[in-house]
């Protein structure tokens, strides 16, 4: 039995059966999936169903404040990028994007994942000093002559001077 590979905006696909039957067996059906999908598709895929105006809206709102999101940003302008492709993979977030719709403005939803973009911001920010204060304490470890302290041990310390403060 051979499988036939279709070539298409430099993704290998494979037959819908074919993903069909991976996913049926449990074997990454869904990593086979990166077929474009055309924007009245994914308006179309989301419950209950928008305007291509309205996903255009969400796809605003994503492309703000989510990573994955980013590629819709038009470089030159900063507004929305219509040439950017959508996939499966998108369609979660924006189905997110649509069930708040259905309760709130779309500045509350705005205002909410700018929220959310802010509080990752604020970990990875809290991560980064902590790492700055780990390096500190072992720098200062080792200067004491206790090099040999692991990585475990300065967590100890670092969190019992945390308490301390």
């Amino acid at each position: 039995m051979s499988i036939t590979r279709h070539e298409k905006g430099g993704y290998f696909m494979y037959s819908q059966k074919l993903q069909e039957v991976l996913r049926i067996m449990g074997i990454g059906g869904n990593t086979w999936q990166n077929e474009e999908l055309t924007r009245p598709e994914v308006a179309a895929m989301l419950k209950p169903k928008v305007s291509a105006r309205q996903l255009q809206a969400y796809l605003n709102i994503a492309r703000k404040y989510l990573p994955e999101f980013q590629k819709f940003t038009n470089k030159k302008t900063g507004g929305l990028n219509g040439m950017s492709k959508l996939y499966e993979c998108h369609v979660s977030v924006l189905q997110e994007i649509r069930s708040l719709a259905r309760e709130h403005t779309l500045a509350d939803i705005e205002s909410e994942f700018q929220q959310r973009a802010l509080n990752k911001s604020e970990v990875r920010s809290r991560k980064s000093e902590v790492g700055s204060q780990k390096d500190a304490l072992y720098e200062t470890l080792r200067e004491r002559g206790l090099a040999t302290a692991t990585l475990t041990e300065v967590d100890f310390l670092l969190f019992e001077t945390s308490l301390k403060s």
